[in-house]
């Protein structure tokens, strides 16, 4: 993929991503999927790495794909394409959002993308699920069910919750001891 289609292809995601990183994951997951960058495995490995390093998810794989796909030159035309058009969209817009950010219609508009981000949220966490935690291939009858789940991504993730729950330390701790974790055991 040259880099002005590879430029393109990210301001596609960008023009037609609400809600942040985490609600991109499933278009840039279709486009990089469907454009041949990566396969699903390696997608969702970008995922996880882009989930553990500093910066917005959303950037962080746009920059890896690009990367993988032109090197430098490509992670950083990938990312400007990811956030060239909410940037002309938000300056074109500001002046009407304050305008009317008080009126029922643009209130109701604002609930009404909540929902939808909400669900763009969900699916990729399921996503990811799939691909870490369950390995539907490996069903083969009802007596072997057991068979088909990670049981040490399981027991990181039961790990990881139970300590983020009873202990309340910043995010990043947990998100590195899970990558920690990953690398040793996974």
């Amino acid at each position: 993929m040259s880099l002005i289609m590879l430029f393109l292809t990210f301001c596609y995601v960008g023009l037609f991503t609400i809600g942040g990183g985490m609600a991109a994951i499933p278009l840039i997951e279709n486009v990089c999927v469907s454009n041949g960058l990566t396969t699903v495995t390696e997608f969702y490995q970008m995922v996880a790495i882009s989930e553990s390093t500093p910066g917005p998810i959303g950037i962080n794989i746009a920059t890896y794909a690009g990367y993988m796909s032109q090197g430098v030159a490509g992670g950083i035309v990938a990312s400007l394409g990811l956030i060239t058009p909410p940037f002309i969209i938000c300056v074109l817009l500001i002046k009407l959002l304050d305008k009317y950010s008080k009126t029922p219609l643009v209130k109701a508009m604002f609930v009404g993308l909540r929902a939808v981000i909400i669900g763009l949220i969900c699916t990729a966490l399921l996503s990811i699920a799939k691909i870490c935690l369950v390995d539907v291939s490996l069903f083969t009858t009802w007596d072997q069910v057991w068979n088909i789940f990670n049981w040490k991504a399981w027991i990181i993730l039961v790990v990881i919750a139970f300590l983020y729950f009873k202990f309340k330390k910043h995010p990043l701790l947990y998100i590195g001891l899970g990558a920690v974790l990953g690398i040793l055991i996974l």
